[in-house]
């Protein structure tokens, strides 16, 4: 989608969890006053058009802040988009009901979720599409909370998209993540001191 080639850009990338390559894409938006602005533009036309083009296909939003998620859903209301909530507030009772819904109802094919209530044991192998709106300081909580779409049982193709604003601290962050990926699959060959550098290496990058 291209909609101002003059303006900030929001980017997503795209990664599908069976062993394809990876792939980029850039979505140009106008300049808007709140970088959540321009999320919900983003995701709400990708959602329209995976709706016209793959009508039953669910999806799961990841989103860290339950505001976000306060904001993102009158945005699908306005654009007939059915979705469900899903987030740590819930009564356990509520929890059930909603995944029973979102497994078993065709008409409900969005589910936004809580990162923190979305890596906790769920199921969600029903959908196919995975769209996390911000960035986790560890990318481990990520991998968990996506892990619950792409899991034993799972038999389609899954899609992960990140919306990422460029040039924010957002871009800062991501690259916080593949840096402790690194570390962590070099742990034993690191002294305590140079694991305390690093600490301080990445709080540095997300405030240069």
């Amino acid at each position: 989608m291209n909609v101002d080639e003059d303006e900030d850009e929001l980017y997503s990338s795209t990664q599908k969890q069976n062993p394809t390559p990876k792939k980029s894409t850039r979505i140009s938006l106008r300049r808007v006053n709140q970088l959540s602005s321009a999320k919900i533009t983003a995701l709400t036309t990708t959602l329209k058009r995976l709706k016209k083009q793959e009508p039953t296909t669910k999806s799961v939003v990841f989103s860290q802040f339950t505001s976000f998620l306060d904001l993102l859903a009158p945005a699908l209301t306005r654009a007939n988009i059915q979705w469900l909530r899903f987030d740590g507030s819930m009564a356990q009772k509520e929890r059930a009901k909603v995944l029973n819904e979102f497994s078993n109802r065709p008409k409900f094919t969005i589910l936004l979720l809580s990162l923190r209530a979305g890596g906790v044991g769920l199921n969600l192998t029903c959908a196919k599409r995975v769209y996390m709106m911000d960035p986790w300081w560890s990318f481990a909580v990520e991998a968990q909370a996506i892990d619950r779409v792409h899991r034993m049982g799972q038999t389609e193709e899954v899609e992960v998209k990140r919306f990422i604003v460029e040039g924010s601290i957002e871009e800062k962050m991501l690259k916080v993540q593949e840096r402790k990926k690194f570390i962590a699959s070099s742990l034993g060959m690191m002294s305590d001191e140079e694991k305390k550098m690093q600490r301080i290496e990445d709080i540095k990058e997300l405030l240069s």
